[in-house]
């Protein structure tokens, strides 16, 4: 069986590694001409660490990571922590970890070549047709490399592309548009916010392991994440974001703003305790801007064609999930093909997509409906969140509720039903 994956993202990559494990000749379409990290920081919840550990590759994610015991908020309308969920609420001993992109991508792509997915970068797949098998149209991209340091240096199979495929596997973000040519029902609704991000050097002074962050109301932000190292520095690193409306104006700062005006409003928001970071950060140039989008779909499957990651089900990092759900996408597709040696695809992508409704759907309405708690212009909604999340601290239920969310192992708001597929966490027990 040939299978061909579009994008070299998390996703794609973990989902390369268990189908060449499982026999099948996996070849990888990537639009960029080499594999870069770009985005911020990554937060690898348990079920995203289960799979890497399933995958055998955990351990080098431990030793370059940023182990993260949980999340505080603080808020001025209250002067305290509001927001305190901890992986301990869970099991005792359980932990995030805080990543660079880099070394994911690094580690994941090493294993998949390993294995002998054969890869081809700089290409554009911009239709498919599906019948008895999967037609792609591909063509060369004229593109220079994004400015972002190269992961690695790439080794692309110039001449894969088998004339048909067996199965097809899209995994090409959210800004993709390949999951509208198959007829599958999805909503796609931007965020009217995003944030602000940079990538530095940790101060010893703001090395708590835990995802930090602050809050003016929900229409100021303020975060640091360690994210421990990357394949460029042996530094420990952080991930800056600051939340801000997606506008169309000039400055990456608002209206009229500029570097130092933004730096003022931090300090008004965090008082002197960010000024290690503020002193990094000298020019727009390190800066980015993130956007989001909310992606929905019934199903994620016509077909022989499955859409999974960001361009199936993208959603806010609100709630820390994004390349979490990606991971576990790629191994309930081992999940679905078993050890058959007779695979029939438009059979196991519906059974993928039946074993991912609860989970996914709860995640995404989860999304959905907290971002704004967090990331909007009402001054209503903060005042609702502070008082629910002080009262919150002192309900055991309510924690345990909030605890099993971050670690990405609910399926339903009140109850939550894992006996249709197994999910798996990591719970930070030595194998």
């Amino acid at each position: 069986m040939t299978v061909a994956i579009v994008g070299a993202g998390v996703a794609g990559l973990a989902a390369s590694i268990y189908l060449k494990r499982s026999g099948q000749d996996v070849h990888v379409f990537e639009r960029a001409p080499t594999l870069e990290a770009i985005g911020s920081g990554i937060m690898l919840q348990p079920s995203g660490m289960a799979v890497l550990k399933d995958l055998g590759l955990l351990d080098e994610c431990l030793r370059k990571g940023a182990p993260l015991k949980g999340v505080l908020g603080t808020s001025p309308l209250s002067g305290r922590v509001i927001l305190d969920t901890r992986y301990e609420h869970w099991k005792p001993g359980a932990h995030g970890l805080g990543i660079h992109r880099s070394i994911l991508l690094k580690v994941l792509y090493e294993e998949a070549k390993r294995c002998g997915v054969r890869f081809r970068f700089g290409v554009e797949v911009s239709d498919f047709s599906s019948a008895s098998k999967v037609k792609l149209s591909v063509t060369e991209r004229a593109l220079t490399p994004h400015t972002t340091a190269a992961v690695m240096e790439v080794l692309s199979d110039d001449q894969i592309g088998a004339d048909e495929y067996d199965a097809l596997i899209l995994a090409s973000g959210r800004s993709s548009t390949l999951q509208y040519k198959a007829p599958i029902h999805h909503r796609s609704s931007p965020y009217k916010w995003g944030a602000l991000w940079a990538t530095l050097e940790l101060p010893e002074s703001l090395n708590e392991p835990v995802l930090r962050q602050w809050y003016n109301q929900s229409h100021q932000m303020f975060g640091i994440l360690p994210i421990g190292e990357s394949v460029n520095s042996t530094k420990r690193l952080c991930s800056l974001f600051w939340s801000r409306p997606v506008e169309s104006d000039s400055s990456l700062f608002g209206v009229d703003g500029t570097l130092e005006s933004w730096k003022q409003k931090v300090r008004a928001l965090v008082g002197t305790v960010a000024d290690p970071l503020l002193e990094q950060l000298q020019s727009e140039d390190q800066f980015a801007l993130a956007t989001y989008t909310d992606i929905e779909m019934p199903a994620w499957h016509y077909d022989r064609v499955l859409a999974i990651g960001d361009c199936a089900h993208s959603m806010s990092p609100q709630l820390g999930q994004g390349a979490n759900m990606g991971l576990v996408d790629a191994r309930a597709i081992a999940q679905a093909v078993g050890k058959s040696s007779a695979v029939h695809w438009p059979a196991i992508f519906s059974k993928y997509s039946e074993w991912r409704r609860e989970h996914l759907g709860y995640y995404q309405s989860a999304s959905r409906h907290l971002t704004p708690l967090f990331q909007s212009s009402s001054s209503i909604t903060p005042l609702i969140r502070d008082m629910a999340l002080l009262a919150a601290q002192h309900v055991g239920f309510v924690r345990k509720h909030a605890a099993t969310t971050l670690i990405g192992g609910r399926t339903g708001w009140i109850l939550s039903n894992e006996s249709q597929v197994p999910l798996h966490f990591w719970d930070g027990t030595a194998p």
